[in-house]
């Protein structure tokens, strides 16, 4: 009886083993459906709305790769700046944030983008998030920078210091009061 509970817990890890192993095996490797280019070693961030999808790319190309059958092929798409994070609220209405601090509004999926504001002070904006079915999202940079964006447009620096931090390298909402942010020194 005293081998009960190492036989237990010998069962439950061979059941948390598998199920990990199983969970791994639904990844699939997209790579092999991009655009043959030179920029599908540094892909940034993705929005995905049903099976249409926009992945930003971050090198110095001013574009995004686009889908509209869940991955499975992808043409690209031109955009004024370059993007390093991007977020899509509809199948229309999307938003990216640039490395030149800038925050542009598509109306037509990405077909084409205008200025929708800029974010204060030094460096770039890295992230960009909006909590569900909300129209304000916010976006984070480099000098501990969180912005807002709204429909009309974009608001300053909501936050000028953390002490420490210089990064704000990412920023998720789960809803309209709760956020998270996670910051580099």
């Amino acid at each position: 009886m005293k081998n009960q509970p190492a036989l237990l817990l010998v069962l439950l890890s061979m059941f948390v083993m598998h199920s990990l192993s199983a969970q791994q095996s639904e990844w699939q490797d997209m790579g092999k459906n991009f655009p043959d280019t030179l920029y599908t070693s540094c892909l940034s961030d993705i929005s995905c709305v049903g099976d249409t999808c926009w992945i930003t790319v971050c090198n110095t190309a001013e574009m995004l790769y686009y889908s509209t059958d869940g991955c499975q092929t992808f043409t690209t798409k031109a955009l004024p700046d370059q993007a390093n994070a991007i977020h899509f609220l509809n199948h229309n209405l999307g938003y990216y944030v640039s490395q030149n601090r800038r925050v542009y509004k598509t109306t037509d999926g990405g077909d084409t983008w205008v200025m929708h504001g800029n974010g204060s002070g030094n460096g770039i904006l890295r992230d960009i998030s909006f909590p569900p079915n909300s129209t304000t999202g916010y976006a984070c940079g480099d000098y501990c920078t969180i912005i807002r964006i709204t429909p009309e447009g974009v608001s300053g620096n909501l936050l000028d210091t953390l002490g420490f931090v210089s990064i704000l390298a990412s920023v998720y909402f789960t809803d309209s009061t709760h956020g998270y942010r996670v910051a580099t020194t």
